[in-house]
């Protein structure tokens, strides 16, 4: 019996309603083609489809217009071309933030590799930035790969995605606040780094900003958004862990994403605590700061 349902149905149900996009997302991922574009489904309308992947695909798509993230949905998303697993526990990663692991890639992979580096990830969430990094630098062998985290629930989706991706011998992760578990690392370690590269997007919104945002990240981890002293908190208090275990005799970057109206204030907070060699600013695609490199 020939199926009363095919493709063509549904894309005319997703035309009537916003978030068509990540709709038609949704359908490719419900039908077990998550790995094509929104053409396939075009391209193939006249595909016949079961009952149950229509009724799957119209429960979860009240859920998307009712303003629920997809990658919450799915419980995927993609970012830097890999795949991250993804829970409410966590932020989803933006391509604000491929702009950071671009900027320390292309920083770590010009550094010699006759020094023993670390490569920290601080504040790590899904584990995306330290994956990433680990995952385009699998055959340097003189790197070793951290993340630390405050949230058990988020490292257990950092882990998740680690083993995903196949990494589970080159990255540990701790548990703790902000860069104190890294340090604590380093200060305890027989091995001895003659660099560290920390990276951190930590949470970074004002008041103001997570207002003025806020039916947007509704849905995610408020704890990993909205910081005090008007976004600024969790700078300060990195700058002032690393000043307090600071080892003069290891060169250290720190590489931040950041909001773009915050990178002169960061700069001044830097200034402050640490003794700061160098301060470059790099843009996203929007021409506005976004990312911090700072060398001690």
């Amino acid at each position: 019996m020939k199926s009363l349902y095919t493709v063509k149905t549904l894309l005319k149900h997703i035309n009537k309603y916003p978030k068509a996009y990540d709709a038609e997302l949704l359908l490719l991922w419900v039908i077990g083609k998550e790995d094509k574009n929104p053409a396939y489904l075009y391209l193939n309308h006249n595909k016949a489809l079961t009952k149950k992947q229509v009724d799957v695909f119209k429960r979860l798509h009240k859920r998307l217009i009712s303003g629920i993230p997809l990658a919450y949905i799915t419980g995927f998303c993609y970012i830097y071309n890999l795949k991250f697993y993804v829970n409410r526990y966590v932020l989803i990663p933006r391509f604000d933030t491929e702009i950071l692991i671009d900027t320390a890639l292309r920083h770590i992979q010009n550094i010699g590799t006759d020094l023993e580096i670390l490569i920290a990830d601080v504040a790590t969430g899904s584990g995306c930035i330290v994956i990433s990094l680990a995952h385009n630098l699998k055959k340097r062998k003189n790197l070793r790969f951290i993340g630390s985290d405050i949230s058990h629930k988020a490292l257990q989706i950092a882990q998740q995605n680690i083993s995903y991706h196949r990494l589970k011998s080159k990255i540990r992760l701790i548990q703790g606040d902000m860069a104190e578990p890294v340090l604590k690392y380093i200060s305890k370690s027989r091995k001895k780094f003659d660099r560290v590269v920390i990276i951190s997007n930590p949470p970074y919104l004002s008041d103001k900003n997570y207002k003025k945002y806020y039916q947007n990240i509704k849905y995610e981890p408020q704890k990993a958004l909205l910081a005090p002293d008007n976004g600024l908190y969790f700078y300060t208090k990195l700058f002032s862990q690393i000043m307090s275990e600071l080892d003069k005799k290891i060169d250290i970057d720190i590489f931040l994403e950041h909001n773009y109206d915050q990178a002169q204030k960061i700069k001044k907070l830097a200034e402050k605590y640490l003794p700061v060699k160098m301060f470059k600013i790099f843009k996203d695609l929007g021409e506005r700061d976004r990312v911090l490199h700072i060398k001690i």
